[in-house]
């Protein structure tokens, strides 16, 4: 059986907060395309 996750609108407001926090504390986006990929694959498992 395959499963969906939905993201709602405070979830993905949320996400993407985390990901530009992590840009701005590290001045580069290596670490937040990690977390983002993490997320993806992740979402894809389930």
């Amino acid at each position: 059986m395959v499963r969906r996750v939905v993201w709602v609108q405070l979830a993905i407001d949320d996400k993407l907060q985390i990901l530009r926090y992590w840009d701005d504390r590290n001045k580069s986006q290596t670490y937040s395309k990690k977390l983002n990929k993490l997320f993806v694959t992740t979402q894809e498992r389930d």
